[in-house]
């Protein structure tokens, strides 16, 4: 198969064009001889009227028969084209039969038998009970060789579009897990879980409700990780309410004159959005911006689904520094880029920019809805 696959598709624009007039050249040869051995003089036109006929049957059908309705399914407009172009090849031999018996004076015996037996079944000899057995035996010889070529190649196109497919489910299948796991590596480990457990009983102290509220936030990442990151989809309320309750726990954390803007809203609840797919921008601008600088490093969070449209707009100041010799940083950055290409491709923009002593993140998305009822 797979060598089958090289063969129709693995060559230059240029060698397909070469390829097919030399594949013509041999079907002409195929009927020449056919006709050959009834009359050497007009073998040529009645070749060349088989290859007329034949040309245009193979590319119509090639280019808008087979893609258009053979492959999503429409049988009653193949079966109806069948009929079409049996009927029209019928007909065109019939005319040149005919003007071959009014303008022909000399041909051998065995063409003129040919001719008068095809004449004499008549224009509607190809729908008659006693002649239809003879015409489609030969439209069957006429048209089995190349459109049976046409056909083989359309089903390998097919099916290698479906394991395209299937590689890129799987692919995507695979990235969410990877993602899902990376995250748990990166965040919810033992020491991510002792220092937000530690700020929320230093808060115990000092604000018991603050504290029950950090402890609700916390609960909401666990149970988000656990039930619903490894699912394709999920609600844009579910997703929201991850990233609420993951700022109000990076919070605690910060300097309280640190300037933080926070806005995430939308117009309605039943989007459905690839889960953790804007986390990482958030993960990092807490990281790298007040967390890493300061009160001086501000902090900006803006998502908004308004229409169909996921808007995020993320900022944080902070100060560049100098890369140690062999870091290897930005996979989580590079991770989303590659799931944005596979769940939402042609569907998305994402822009970021780190001049001026901002990184900013500019990212949208086109959602689908869905009913959650």
């Amino acid at each position: 198969m797979a060598h089958l696959t090289s063969l129709f598709f693995n060559y230059t624009p240029t060698a397909r064009v070469i390829t097919h007039v030399l594949f013509w050249v041999a079907m002409f040869a195929v009927y020449l001889a056919f006709y050959d051995t009834y009359d050497k003089d007009y073998a040529w036109i009645l070749a060349s009227k088989d290859l007329i006929a034949v040309t245009g049957i193979f590319y119509t059908t090639s280019y808008i028969v087979i893609p258009k309705w053979l492959m999503r399914n429409k049988l009653f407009l193949c079966l109806a084209w069948l009929l079409i172009i049996y009927l029209w090849w019928a007909l065109l031999s019939y005319i040149f039969f005919l003007g071959f018996d009014l303008y022909v004076d000399q041909m051998s015996p065995s063409l003129q038998q040919f001719i008068t037996l095809a004449l004499k079944m008549g224009m509607f000899g190809p729908i008659k009970a006693e002649s239809m057995s003879t015409y489609i035996l030969d439209f069957v010889y006429l048209i089995s060789l190349p459109m049976g070529i046409k056909l083989i190649e359309a089903m390998i196109s097919e099916r290698q579009q479906r394991t395209e497919l299937e590689m890129k489910n799987a692919e995507l299948a695979l990235n969410n897990v990877q993602l899902e796991l990376d995250f748990l590596k990166s965040q919810i480990n033992p020491h991510y879980l002792f220092n937000a457990l530690n700020n929320i009983l230093i808060l115990m102290s000092k604000d018991v409700d603050k504290a029950i509220d950090s402890q609700r936030h916390l609960t909401g990442i666990l149970e988000y990780l656990v039930y619903d990151s490894s699912r394709s989809t999920v609600s844009l309320e579910e997703e929201f309410k991850f990233l609420r309750n993951y700022i109000e726990l990076e919070r605690i954390r910060l300097n309280p004159n640190t300037p933080v803007e926070v806005s995430i809203e939308a117009d309605a609840i039943n989007y459905t959005v690839v889960p953790l797919i804007v986390f990482p921008f958030l993960e990092n601008a807490f990281k790298h911006g007040p967390l890493a600088n300061g009160k001086e490093a501000s902090l900006r969070i803006i998502v908004h689904a308004i229409n169909g449209l996921l808007s995020v707009n993320i900022s944080n100041g902070f100060k560049k520094k100098q890369k140690p010799i062999g870091y290897k940083g930005g996979l989580g950055i590079a991770n989303v880029r590659r799931r944005l290409d596979l769940n939402y491709p042609n569907n998305h923009t994402l822009v970021i920019d780190d001049r001026q002593g901002r990184y900013l993140v500019l990212l949208t998305m086109r959602l689908e809805r869905y009913d959650f009822r």
